[in-house]
């Protein structure tokens, strides 16, 4: 068989198509807490340890502060809010904890702007632009600094404080105190995640009349925009995050929940949204 330039650009297509189609419906499918992210470090257990479930709430407190210092909306979601309706705290088995935000008010920044958002509050964030989500970790520079040198001073036994306290004067010679932001001693070998699932409002997504949210990210921009006919946009209506959001304790701290109580996790559960699903060795 003859080979001509066309034939090898068809067959370095079509390849390329079928590898693109497997990661993204394969490989990348979503986990089943709503997205992913972290390490399989309990595995093997039921319920994570008391430690790891406060490291875990202060840090969605900590980036609740964050988002709403940029007037960002935001509320816990998936998994997360389920713990919340059932237990007023993250579930005692979840490892992740999950807020949606919405595409139309994130985009107003730049990724850096975010980061160094972040960072402040002692926290690390990068964006996943394939799930259309941010992934927030506990910013662990300052304490693998101080290991290096031997400073013990941001660190007590097996914790650490994430916000490296420093004192920097401004133009007006006044000075601005980071050490008066409130700090948490996450555990050294905690490593939680927090995902920040973004939606966008499309105009042209509408159920029974009204407007839908759906996740974004480039893997389900090759889907149909249609709620019914691909799941995984997860829509919801845009009635669920209109503000104002009210407020619950997730933890020892209140942060935003969406409307509506469990209407939400009907969209994103609509096999199970009212059973408490827990892992196979619990």
């Amino acid at each position: 068989m003859r080979l001509t330039p066309t034939k090898v650009l068809n067959t370095i297509t079509a390849v390329v198509i079928f590898i693109l189609l497997y990661t993204v419906f394969v490989q990348q499918a979503p986990p089943e807490s709503g997205g992913g992210g972290g390490k399989s470090t309990f595995d093997s257990t039921c319920s994570v340890p008391e430690s790891y479930r406060d490291d875990l709430q202060a840090m969605v407190y900590a980036a609740h502060e964050v988002l709403d210092g940029l007037d960002l909306a935001h509320f816990l979601c998936y998994g997360s809010l389920f713990g919340q309706l059932r237990h007023s705290a993250s579930l005692p088995w979840e490892r992740d904890a999950e807020m949606c935000v919405l595409n139309e008010e994130v985009s107003r920044y730049d990724e850096v702007f975010i980061k160094r958002a972040f960072w402040k509050r002692g926290l690390d964030v990068v964006y996943d632009s394939a799930e259309g989500r941010y992934i927030v970790t506990v910013d662990r520079r300052h304490a693998e600094k101080d290991e290096a040198s031997g400073d013990d001073a941001n660190s007590d036994g097996d914790r650490f404080v994430a916000v490296k306290p420093h004192v920097k004067k401004t133009d007006d010679h006044d000075e601005e105190d980071e050490s008066k932001v409130e700090k948490h001693h996450f555990h050294r070998k905690f490593e939680g995640v927090l995902q920040l699932v973004v939606f966008a409002d499309d105009k042209s997504i509408e159920k029974g009349g009204e407007s839908m949210y759906h996740r974004v990210g480039w893997k389900r921009r090759l889907l149909p925009p249609d709620c019914d006919y691909s799941k995984t946009l997860e829509c919801f209506p845009s009635r669920l995050a209109q503000s104002p959001l009210p407020l619950k304790l997730f933890g020892t701290r209140a942060v935003p929940v969406p409307r509506e109580e469990f209407e939400l996790l009907k969209y994103h559960y609509p096999d199970n949204w009212w059973k408490e699903v827990k892992p196979l060795n619990c």
